[in-house]
């Protein structure tokens, strides 16, 4: 009669998971899991949130005399709205009819 060896649970246990994980969600051996194309997926994603940091960056580093001169001109037109806005309630309600006539 052939002498069995014993076999550490803990090696079988660690055998036993690296095969699970190696079959999840395979029908049979060789299946692909789609591992490849959710890795390729993640390092888009990864990549487009570095460019969209990288701009960001260059936004913040803006030269200040551009910043001031977007400034001046959002102050610019807000004050030009700020004038106008009396005269152009005024003239709508001129315009508007009043309510005696018919």
């Amino acid at each position: 009669m052939a002498k069995m060896k014993t076999v550490d649970p803990k090696v079988l246990s660690r055998q036993q998971a690296q095969l699970q994980r190696s079959s999840r969600h395979k029908v049979h051996i060789g299946d692909d899991t789609g591992a490849v194309a959710g890795r390729a997926a993640e390092l888009a994603k990864v990549r487009a949130m570095q460019q969209a940091h990288r701009a960001e960056l260059a936004a913040a580093n803006r030269p200040l005399v551009g910043i001031m001169g977007d400034l001046l001109v959002s102050g610019t037109q807000l004050a030009k709205a700020a004038v106008t806005a009396p005269f152009r309630v005024m003239g709508a309600l001129r315009r508007r009819p009043s309510p005696t006539q018919g």
